[in-house]
């Protein structure tokens, strides 16, 4: 279980990081996404606590700004896309009902949220 929400996090620490990044260079959809990939973080950290474990607290280096506004929300796409098809790998392993009640709902705002937010902006438009 805990390898499982490690993953996880380290999953989500590395969004924030990117989008944190591209919040600064591109604005909008980006400020949004770096703070939910936040709160993502944060709960998988509360999840590995609730199971008597600590959380990791090395920061993740910040990655190298995209190019263009373009790069980034086609960056942030592939992104989503793997961390859906992580979270439906990572239930699929048996986790405790818990963790699959917070792998089901990270899961599902990527690809109910994030992802529509980041392939609008890169058709084009603006994220939420």
């Amino acid at each position: 279980m805990s390898a499982a929400v490690r993953e996880a996090l380290v999953d989500e620490q590395q969004a924030e990081a990117r989008y944190d990044v591209d919040a600064r260079t591109f604005g909008a959809p980006f400020p949004r996404l770096e703070r939910a990939e936040s709160r993502h973080a944060d709960l998988l950290a509360q999840l590995l606590r609730a199971h008597g474990e600590e959380a990791p607290t090395a920061a993740v280096p910040a990655p190298a700004p995209h190019a263009s506004a373009a790069e980034a929300c086609a960056t942030g796409v592939a992104e989503e896309r793997s961390n859906i098809a992580m979270y439906d790998r990572l239930i699929g392993q048996g986790v405790p009902d818990d963790v699959r009640c917070v792998f089901e709902h990270l899961r599902d705002r990527s690809k109910e949220r994030h992802l529509p937010a980041l392939e609008r902006c890169g058709s084009g438009g603006r994220g939420p």
